[in-house]
């Protein structure tokens, strides 16, 4: 997975991108201000959002906490 960090003042772009074992590759590109807490929520959520379309299983208690910030 290839992360790129870019800062412009507080807004921060993220990109991450995965291929799979069939070459599919998935994308996920945001610009937050991670010194605000709704930025960095949602910055969190959709990497976590990320991790599972490409994967990832979380135990129980952490599949709860993506599904309470996918709430707000």
């Amino acid at each position: 997975m290839e992360q790129i960090f870019r800062k412009a003042g507080n807004i921060m772009k993220i990109e991450l991108t995965g291929t799979d074992e069939h070459n599919i590759i998935s994308k996920l590109e945001i610009d937050v201000d991670l010194t605000v807490q709704e930025d960095l929520e949602y910055a969190l959520l959709k990497y976590l959002l990320f991790l599972e379309k490409n994967g990832a299983e979380f135990p129980e208690e952490f599949q709860e906490f993506v599904d309470e910030l996918n709430e707000r």
